[in-house]
């Protein structure tokens, strides 16, 4: 057990990452604590699930959509029963970024063993393979970058757990643009899941994974601006309230995002609102939901293909996220 913790403090994995993590992991514990008891698949191994029966969870839990958008298709980018996350798509649509684990992170993350540290891999159309991203700001030896984003001009947004002056130790979560910590961060606040507009000049992004924050004039102020929450209702009435993974167009026109509003206690959904004036939304409007957990919304630049990601959970009780996309009909 010591040598487990030792390992964790060195390779710092799991601290700045992944509402779908946190919630379920709650969700997890607060259905043992139940007293529930899993019907057991049958396996040949006796090691695990096959495929098939991935596939037979997938049929029972098939993620429901709003109207105007057709049946999700999965992004088969790796093998059944390994863990995609921090999805972002190109907004040309031709190439998916992602982090890629190999096995049930929930689950390792409760066991407190981890197989490896978190890496980006892309994946190109048709989506079938998986490279790592080898630049050596997403690939240091001991820090886990996550939530990528790419602009227009080519400028690559994330966050990183790895601690800046003033951390003491914590390790929060802070954002990056290219190899440069940006000025706005500070020592005591997690940022991440950033995601720039230039329409207005606009850096999105939250805080620990409750509330949603924007940064205005972001560039013109060389991002040494204060960042100031997102107006209601993008950030819920509701204090007990997680939203989250913003996503914009390019002309901050449209906002996707992950909350879990109206989702009675399972994990978040993806909603959608429209900018009505400068600080002024309309409603959200629900646009995917599951039975466990979907988010990270990201679209194409013409928003006729949403890129999003689903966890699911068998009835042994493990856990796997898959990529999925959908068009508009």
């Amino acid at each position: 057990m010591g040598q487990n913790k030792s390992w964790f403090r060195k390779h710092k994995i799991g601290t700045a990452i992944f509402i779908f993590i946190i919630l379920l992991v709650m969700i997890a514990i607060t259905n043992k604590k139940k007293g529930e008891s899993p019907n057991i698949y049958p396996s040949e191994s006796g090691k695990g699930i096959k495929t098939a029966e991935w596939d037979s969870v997938r049929a029972k839990d098939v993620p429901r959509v709003a109207n105007e958008w057709k049946k999700p298709v999965r992004l088969e980018v790796s093998e059944d029963g390994k863990w995609e996350d921090s999805l972002f798509v190109t907004l040309d649509g031709g190439r998916v970024y992602f982090i890629y684990y190999p096995g049930d992170l929930i689950t390792d993350i409760q066991k407190g063993k981890y197989k490896t540290n978190l890496k980006i891999y892309f994946s190109d159309k048709p989506f079938t393979t998986k490279v790592l991203d080898d630049r050596p700001y997403f690939n240091e030896k001991y820090w886990s970058p996550a939530g990528p984003s790419l602009t227009a001009s080519g400028d690559m947004f994330y966050h990183s757990n790895k601690p800046i002056e003033g951390d003491k130790g914590r390790y929060l979560s802070h954002i990056y643009k290219n190899d440069q910590l940006l000025p706005f961060n500070t020592a005591d606040i997690s940022y991440g899941n950033p995601q720039y507009c230039s329409g207005k000049d606009e850096l999105w992004f939250d805080n620990n994974d409750k509330v949603i924050y924007v940064l205005k004039n972001a560039e013109a102020d060389n991002f040494q601006g204060v960042p100031t929450l997102a107006p209601k209702p993008i950030n819920s009435y509701d204090s007990a309230i997680n939203d989250h993974q913003p996503w914009l167009s390019d002309d901050c026109k449209n906002i996707y995002f992950s909350s879990t509003r109206n989702s009675m206690g399972s994990g978040p959904f993806i909603y959608t609102s429209e900018r009505i004036a400068e600080d002024e939304w309309s409603e959200p409007r629900l646009v995917v939901k599951s039975n466990i957990g979907v988010g990270e919304a990201t679209l194409t630049a013409d928003m006729k293909k949403l890129f999003f990601l689903q966890v699911l959970r068998n009835p042994e009780g493990q856990f796997t996220s898959n990529l999925f996309y959908m068009e508009k009909k």
